[in-house]
């Protein structure tokens, strides 16, 4: 006999590691951009006018 599978704990559990997921990337990306950022120089030339 099969029985009746209740998903719902899977799916409650699938959708916090995705959001889990998705905060931990922009965090991520969020720490590569501003690293990037402070790398970057801000040169004026007399040429540029």
């Amino acid at each position: 006999m099969k029985e009746a599978k209740d998903f719902s704990l899977i799916n409650e559990a699938n959708e916090k590691l995705a959001e889990m997921g998705k905060r931990e990337t922009i965090r991520c990306l969020n720490n590569v951009l501003l690293e990037a950022s402070k790398q970057m120089k801000n040169n004026y030339n007399r040429a540029d006018n």
